[in-house]
């Protein structure tokens, strides 16, 4: 629905939201600075995008419908597709960061995100979700299921994976006697890899390389102003000592952190 965003209330709500196809609604409030600052920017991206539906909803107008879905703060996005809330995100986003999160809802699979809501459930309730092996135990303090093989004494040795809740896989580190030691790697959703790096007994040594991703992720990579054009930053470390960040884009060539633009010679 191109042009201006639908203004939602109970009546049309989920109408709106439920359609096929993706919506993406932009929680706000009339006493919001950043709210009326991103407004604008939220409706300017509706003539660039005019298959996705844009919505606005009013959160003290109309809380009977923000509080349900657990909003900590406005301005909140969240992305429907095919009825299924998607994606959500929390902040003023500039719109090149807005483009490209929308640009990244098309390639959404809806039902992969249904199983992985029902492999949450699962881990809610105590129970492994789909692809987690058997004898794997959950730790509530870093939210993820872990499984490995262990030495004499109890600790942790060898190849050691952890999950996430929704079943996904989110880590794979060395172990030696309970003490990272070896290569190590994070992985987003998708199953690309997120991060890769080296400890030496528990300490980060030797370069650390951060991979975006074009898919939706909970791994974290653009934030404290990195821009979206970074696809790789690369941290040197000596014995756990940061040496040197260098950042890329995604030919390869080094870029201001910033911007994304060259990195000056």
């Amino acid at each position: 629905m191109a042009g201006a965003p639908v203004e939602l209330t109970p009546d049309n709500y989920e109408d709106v939201t439920q359609r096929a196809g993706v919506c993406v609604v932009d929680f706000w409030a009339p006493w919001c600075a950043p709210c009326r600052a991103f407004a604008p920017i939220f409706a300017a991206a509706a003539s660039r995008f005019p298959d996705i539906t844009f919505a606005k909803l009013d959160t003290e107008a109309h809380a009977s419908l923000s509080e349900p879905l657990d909003i900590d703060s406005i301005p909140a996005l969240i992305a429907f597709k095919d009825g299924v809330e998607v994606h959500r995100v929390t902040g003023a986003l500039p719109a090149a960061a807005l483009d490209a999160l929308l640009g990244r809802l098309e390639a959404v699979d809806v039902e992969v995100l249904r199983r992985r809501a029902a492999n949450r459930k699962r881990t809610e309730a105590g129970k492994l979700p789909a692809g987690v092996p058997k004898g794997a135990t959950w730790d509530a303090d870093e939210a993820e299921w872990s499984f490995g093989p262990k030495d004499a004494k109890g600790q942790q040795h060898g190849t050691w994976k952890f999950w996430r809740a929704d079943g996904t896989l989110c880590n794979e580190c060395i172990m030696k006697h309970g003490t990272p030691h070896g290569v190590f790697k994070r992985f987003h959703e998708s199953g690309e890899v997120s991060q890769e790096g080296t400890f030496d007994k528990g300490t980060l040594h030797g370069p650390r390389t951060w991979f975006a991703s074009e898919h939706f992720t909970t791994e974290r990579m653009h934030e404290n102003g990195v821009s979206e054009k970074v696809k790789k930053t690369v941290m040197l470390y000596d014995q756990g000592e940061v040496r040197q960040v260098m950042h890329f884009d995604g030919t390869g060539q080094r870029v201001v952190p910033t911007t994304g633009e060259p990195y000056p010679t």
